[in-house]
C-alpha cells in the first residue's frame, strides 16, 4: 500500500485515541511536514508549547532530606543508621507540591529524544530543543512503556492525555541507529498488523463521534453451540456494530495491502476475512436479539478507489454482505463524507 497522505496519518490515530478537539487544537502545521516522525515533532511542540504557556501541570512528590525542623515521616532507620538524633536532626520523607512529576518528565524526555532522531527538520530540531529548556527543574527519564501507566491524569489536565499517547507512539518507533550516533523513527505506517489495530479504533470512534442514526458499539458474540462451549473456542470480539431499530450492521474492518487475494490466476475476495464475517452473523442471529436480519460489511482502506460498492455485494443465508473499501488518498472531508455514505449517515443540509 502507498503512503497514506500525511494529514491523513495525524486523523487516524486522532479518532482512535478518542482526543479529536485535542488534536485540532495542536495540529497547526501539521499538514506541511514530509514524514511522521516531523509530523508528530511538530503537534508535539504545539502541545508542548501550550502546557507551557498555561503553566506545567504540578502535582505532589515525595522528597527526603536530613533536618533538624522533622517534617511528614521520620525515616527511623536512616537516622538511626546515621546516627542523626543526637546531633538533634532526622531524616524524614513529606510530599510536596512540583513540577517534576512523571507526566511532565515523559514530555521532556520524549522532547530530548526526537532532537536526536535522524530526518527531523532542523528548524523543528531547534524548536524542540528550546522546548525542553522550559521545562525548569523537570527531571528526565528513561522512557519505557510501563512508565505511561504510572501517569494519573485529571478533568484539570486532560490535554496531557493526547500529549503522553503522541509520547507514546514515538516512544514504540524511535529506535538507536546502527551505529549508535542518533535515533531513527520506525515507519509503522508500513506495518500492516500496526496499522491494522489503528484502522480498527478509529473506525469505531469515527461512527461514534460523526453520526447519529446508529448506536456504536463492538459486542462480543457467543457461540450458537450445543451445551457448555469448549474454552478452546476462540473469542469473537466484533469491531463495530451499527444498530438502529430499523438496520443492525456488523462491520469488520482491516487493514491489508491487498483487497483481492490471487489464487489461480483469479482475483477473489480473502475467504478468511468474508469466513469471519459470517460467523458472526450467524452466531449472533441464533444467540442475541436484533441480528435476525443483520448485514455485514468488510472496510478495506486503499490510496486508490479500487472496488465499486454495488461489486461487492451479495446475500448469503439471508443476510446481506458487503465488501467496502475507503480511499485515504483524498482530502479529509471526502473520506469523512464517503465513510458516513457506506453505512447512509450523512448528514442532512
Amino acid at each position: 500500500m502507498a503512503e497514506i497522505p500525511i494529514q491523513n496519518v495525524y486523523y487516524l490515530p486522532c479518532y482512535a485515541w478518542k482526543q479529536m478537539e485535542e488534536g485540532k487544537v495542536a495540529e497547526t502545521g501539521a499538514a506541511q511536514q514530509t514524514g511522521v516522525a516531523n509530523l508528530l515533532g511538530t503537534v508535539l511542540a504545539n502541545g508542548t508549547e501550550r502546557v507551557l504557556k498555561q503553566g506545567l501541570d504540578r502535582g505532589y512528590v515525595t522528597q527526603s532530606e536530613t533536618t533538624s525542623r522533622p517534617r511528614g515521616q521520620i525515616d527511623f532507620d536512616t537516622s538511626l543508621k546515621r546516627a542523626l538524633f543526637p546531633k538533634a536532626k532526622a531524616h524524614c520523607h513529606y510530599d510536596a507540591l512540583s513540577r517534576d512529576v512523571v507526566h511532565n518528565r515523559i514530555l521532556k524526555s520524549t522532547l530530548r529524544e526526537l532532537i536526536q532522531a535522524r530526518k527531523i527538520d532542523e528548524n523543528l530540531r531547534g524548536r524542540l530543543r528550546l522546548l525542553t529548556r522550559r521545562f525548569g527543574d523537570v527531571g528526565d527519564v528513561n522512557l519505557r512503556r510501563s512508565l505511561f501507566q504510572r501517569v494519573q491524569l485529571h478533568s484539570g489536565n486532560a490535554f496531557y492525555k493526547f500529549l503522553l499517547h503522541i509520547c507514546s507512539l514515538i516512544e514504540r518507533n524511535l529506535t538507536p541507529t546502527e551505529d549508535g550516533t542518533g535515533k531513527k523513527f520506525r515507519d509503522f505506517l508500513r506495518e500492516e498488523a500496526t496499522m491494522w489495530k489503528l484502522f480498527e479504533k478509529f473506525t469505531y470512534h469515527f461512527y461514534r463521534r460523526e453520526q447519529e442514526r446508529y448506536d456504536v458499539s463492538a459486542p462480543h458474540i457467543d457461540w450458537d453451540v450445543s451445551g457448555e462451549a469448549p474454552e478452546q473456542l476462540p473469542g469473537m470480539r466484533t469491531d463495530v456494530v451499527l444498530s438502529s431499530p430499523e438496520r443492525t450492521i456488523i462491520l469488520d474492518a482491516k487493514f491489508s495491502k491487498d483487497v483481492l487475494s490471487e489464487h489461480r490466476e483469479k482475483k477473489l475476495f480473502k475467504s478468511e476475512n468474508l469466513y469471519q464475517l459470517f460467523a458472526y452473523l450467524q452466531n449472533a442471529e441464533a444467540t442475541e436479539e436484533g441480528f435476525e436480519d443483520a448485514e455485514g460489511m468488510l472496510l478495506y482502506p486503499t490510496m486508490e478507489p479500487t472496488l465499486d460498492d454495488e461489486l461487492g455485494r451479495f446475500e448469503v443465508r439471508g443476510h446481506q454482505m458487503r465488501i467496502c473499501t475507503v480511499d485515504l488518498n483524498q482530502k479529509w472531508d471526502r473520506i469523512h463524507e464517503d465513510l458516513l455514505a457506506l453505512v447512509d449517515a450523512r448528514q442532512e443540509s
